[in-house]
């Protein structure tokens, strides 16, 4: 079966022959534009003049007479126009560079939709002023006054943003396409003798249905649609409910088109050639990815081409795992050629992120004093590894270890330079006085960047560096970034601060791509699914095709709600699914093999159930599939499937337990046995420890220790003697003062005073002062005596021929009017009055050896180890 562009180029040059100096082919990318210029080519042996070749978007920007203008710059333009507007209630500019893009995607779907943009927003603005109307008829706040402001201002901010966009002879898409459509008829006139070719067109706005259908009625003008019976529509089928074809019949309708050319019958006709594999987890995916490639390979016919074959990633983060599971060598050895349509993106890669890390730093840097995690966060990247050489990796390795024994959540610049190495400083103080430059502004930081980056390329020059084979690309792209932002902010300099900066540059980030290095027309195609539009495979393997993701679901960002949408013709989800519907039935349509293939596990990064399209498939099409479902289980070495590890207890193991025996057993550390014999082993046997860390939130155990230390310090007032209700209500006023003493012992350089931690602090004070009061109020209490304090106990016990010493630490031990002895353990987290209950099914034995009731068990340990140690029985209390 002929390909679509095949076919195309062959009605070019049978309608044309060799002169096409006076015809233009239009397309909806680039790659059709290729790939069609390459049929062209190869069907002719004589001298050709090609077709005027457009995109879609080229041909209209071309015609309007304006240029596109960076989203960037129109968000300036959006706050200026918001300065004049809101005058005093002004908001910084980093804030509102998170409505820009969503206000600027609105005014885009109204011009490209050809909407009425004064009644959208008059309706938008009616229906939020009935949103706040109160039937008790309150007056509204200034929050809901300031919300209604902005909706009736967006008019405004539409009509002020075009009239300083037409000024400067520049527009944002939907702005250019309404211009052009409002002046069809004077700049066209340049086409005057030309001839057109629409070349497989699909899902057109109301603006591009406008400006090619005047091209249509007023030019000489053929049309090739991309289409099939089967989703297209008739009378046997109701494949136009699926959306599939709905576009296409919508111009159809539009354009009056009668007679259209190659409506194929390809997919109702075929059998036995799409396969659905479900494989469990993402990197499942590729891998059977790359074992299909090589099985195809090994079975492609002698004439054969591999170019025809093709890997279609519905979820373009699969790109970097797929590069590297893809087989490098065919049948005989040979070299296999790949051409990776998609770049690798900028954002993923070594510099993004430590553009990404450094701006984070840089921002939460304060007062001279920087978070220790962020600093060591910046040193391990792969960026900062290069900048400091090889031959600083020792001191690398050693100052992070340092960094992590000072304990300190925030260190300030003299701090850190003191555990700089002496002979090493002068070597490494540049490039830490650059990275610790404290806030500087943008300009400063653009600067700095700069001086790393021509460092970074220097090194690589000099040393010739293969671990990062994409790096120099990096470099470079990241270069010509650092000069455009050094433009659009030309006229910002005073504006914008280095918050502001970071999410500009993000989004300029987010745009960037590498490109990676192939040949468009030979080789096995690697390429998202908008990339497909217009091209055949021969064979195809289709990844991620689950629901969520084929067809993409999510919510829309915008300020005009669904129903306003739905009312003015404005684009809303489901048109996205009809456009993807189409392109994955078009990808079918004219392919020998497909295999289709979904992750089957459920997890944060989706999965789990296959497309909606697959099942529509499956009902409508069955005749398509060559078999039930498969579900892949990709074979592991077995150190990745081995579920059970066993460790015998030879000489070396007894004698860590010996050892262990003589130093003592904690209830915590039984705990851990109980509940994970092998976990006890790794921690207690061979003391092997967590990765020492930082964390710039107030953990939970630190947050335990500081309230156990502060009531330990309150009490210490009654050792040896009752308890004074009254005395101990005087220590409530004085919580703050001494939780903040005990965090300032055991939380260094910890910020309490904002955010999270702020949270904790009160929290951890409030349970302090209701404990106290608790306490102060309570019956009795006064005929309470303290005898011990957070002691530590340590007594040997005997188990048959072994002598074992057990420990503890005792929160609180206390005598009570009856002279019981009373063990009080505090807990900060929850507990259940089950968790300090056995229950009547299985004998006490069994239910503490099970690893449940841990609360329960530590409490008794006590219990058993304060007899030891005083001969007195005690009861345990939480």
């Amino acid at each position: 079966m002929k390909k679509f562009l095949e076919k195309v180029a062959d009605e070019i040059l049978k309608n044309y022959g060799a002169d096409n100096s006076r015809h233009v082919v239009i397309v909806p990318n680039k790659r059709s534009e290729i790939f069609l210029k390459n049929h062209l080519k190869e069907k002719t042996a004589t001298t050709l003049w090609l077709p005027e070749f457009f995109t879609i978007d080229e041909f209209i920007t071309a015609s309007s007479g304006l240029v596109s203008l960076d989203p960037i710059l129109i968000y300036f333009e959006l706050y200026e126009i918001h300065k004049t507007i809101q005058e005093k209630e002004t908001m910084p500019l980093e804030d509102f560079l998170s409505w820009a893009p969503i206000m600027l995607s609105d005014f885009n779907d109204i011009d490209l939709h050809l909407g009425d943009a004064e009644y959208i927003f008059k309706h938008l603005t009616e229906a939020k002023a009935i949103e706040q109307w109160n039937l008790e008829g309150k007056p509204l706040t200034a929050l809901q006054k300031n919300y209604l402001f902005f909706y009736r201002s967006l008019y405004s901010y539409y009509t002020e943003l075009k009239k300083r966009l037409a000024i400067k002879r520049a527009g944002y898409k939907g702005m250019i396409y309404r211009r052009l459509c409002e002046n069809i008829s004077s700049h066209t006139g340049k086409w005057e003798g030309f001839t057109f070719s629409f070349v497989g067109f699909n899902a057109l706005t109301n603006s591009e249905l406008t400006i090619f259908g005047y091209l249509k009625n007023n030019f000489a003008t053929t049309i090739y649609l991309d289409t099939d019976l089967y989703y297209l529509g008739t009378a046997s089928t109701n494949a136009q409910q699926s959306g599939a074809g709905r576009f296409i019949n919508e111009m159809i309708t539009d354009w009056g088109l009668k007679n259209i050319t190659w409506i194929d019958d390809a997919l109702t006709s075929a059998k036995n050639k799409v396969s659905v594999y479900g494989v469990a987890k993402q990197v499942g995916q590729v891998k059977f990815a790359g074992k299909k490639l090589e099985k195809w390979l090994d079975n492609l016919d002698p004439g054969a081409d591999s170019k025809d074959i093709a890997v279609v990633l519905a979820d373009e983060n699969l790109l970097v795992p797929l590069l590297h599971s893809l087989p490098k060598e065919g049948k005989g050895n040979k070299m296999i050629t790949y051409n990776v349509t998609m770049g690798y993106p900028l954002m993923q890669s070594a510099m993004g992120r430590f553009i990404q890390q450094w701006l984070n730093f840089l921002i939460r840097f304060s007062g001279n004093k920087f978070g220790t995690t962020d600093l060591i966060q910046l040193i391990n990247n792969p960026i900062t590894a290069l900048l400091l050489d090889d031959a600083n990796a020792k001191m690398r390795t050693t100052l992070i270890h340092d960094l992590l024994e000072t304990g300190k959540v925030y260190l300030n610049t003299e701090e850190f330079f003191s555990l700089l190495p002496e002979n090493k400083k002068d070597s490494v103080t540049l490039l830490f006085s650059n990275l610790l430059s404290g806030t500087p502004d943008v300009i400063r930081f653009l600067d700095s960047l700069t001086d790393l980056l021509g460092l970074s390329k220097e090194l690589i020059e000099r040393k010739g560096h293969t671990a990062f084979p994409l790096l120099k690309e990096q470099l470079s792209k990241t270069h010509s970034l650092v000069a455009k932002s050094r433009l659009m902010l030309e006229n910002q300099k005073g504006a914008i601060n280095l918050k502001a900066f970071q999410k500009i540059l993000l989004q300029l980030m987010r745009r960037s791509e590498i490109n990676l290095k192939g040949e468009p027309l030979e080789g096995i195609q690697i390429m998202g699914m908008l990339e497909t539009r217009n091209l055949d495979f021969k064979k195809i393997i289709v990844l991620s095709a689950n629901e969520g993701i084929l067809p993409k679901t999510g919510t829309m960002e915008s300020f005009i709600p669904f129903d306003i949408r739905h009312d003015n013709k404005l684009p809303l989800p489901k048109e996205q699914n009809d456009i993807y519907a189409y392109y994955f039935l078009r990808l079918l349509q004219r392919a020998e093999q497909v295999a289709l293939v979904y992750n089957t596990d459920s997890d944060k990064f989706g999965g789990g159930e296959k497309s909606r399209f697959i099942l529509q498939l499956e009902h409508e099409l069955p005749q398509i599939f060559t078999d039930k479902e498969k579900l892949v289980h990709l074979s592991t070495p077995v150190s990745e499937t081995q579920n059970t590890i066993s460790i015998a207890k030879n000489d070396t193991v007894l004698k860590g337990l010996k050892n262990k025996a003589r130093s003592g057993f904690s209830a915590s550390s039984l705990n851990v046995y109980r509940n994970c014999p092998l976990k006890f082993y790794f921690s207690e046997v061979l003391q092997l420890k967590e990765k020492q860390k930082i964390k710039p939130e107030i953990e939970f155990n630190v947050f335990g220790n500081a309230i156990h230390g502060v009531l330990e310090n309150i009490y210490r007032n009654f050792l040896g003697k009752n308890i004074d209700p009254a005395e101990l209500k005087k220590f409530i006023p004085k919580a703050g003062i001494l939780l903040d003493k005990e965090l300032a012992e055991i939380y260094k350089g910890g910020n309490t005073k904002t955010g999270k931690n702020h949270l904790i602090y009160e929290v951890a004070k409030k349970y302090i002062v209701q404990f106290l009061k608790y306490e102060a109020g309570k019956r009795g209490m006064s005929g309470i005596q303290i005898v011990g304090l957070e002691e530590r106990i340590k007594e040997t016990a005997r188990l048959g021929d072994y002598e074992v010493t057990l420990k503890g630490f005792l929160d609180r031990v206390e005598r009570t009017e009856t002279g019981d002895l009373r063990i009080i353990d505090y807990k900060t987290g929850k507990v259940e009055p089950n968790d300090l209950k056995l229950n009547t099914k299985t004998t006490e034995t069994e239910q503490l050896a099970e690893g449940k009731k841990e609360k329960l068990f530590q409490l008794l340990f006590y219990a058993y180890l304060y007899r030891l140690h005083s001969g007195d029985s005690a009861y345990p209390r939480l």
